[in-house]
């Protein structure tokens, strides 16, 4: 099924929730660049980045937007 054949009201759902998440993981980055300036470990922070910028991308696939 192609993103386009479902209803409004479950992409808007789906939506929703890959947001939610990107922002969770994106306070969550900032939350480990923190520790990570403490402890001297950048690699955290990057990884999480990049699990939220994955996030974002999928919105941006599934919406259409650049």
């Amino acid at each position: 099924m192609a993103w386009a054949d479902f209803p409004e009201d479950q992409r808007a759902l789906v939506l929703d929730v890959l947001t939610r998440e990107a922002e969770r993981l994106e306070r969550e980055a900032v939350q480990l660049s923190q520790a990570a300036q403490r402890l001297g470990r950048p690699s955290l922070v990057e990884r999480q980045e990049l699990r939220a910028n994955a996030f974002r991308a999928a919105i941006d696939l599934l919406t259409g937007a650049e």
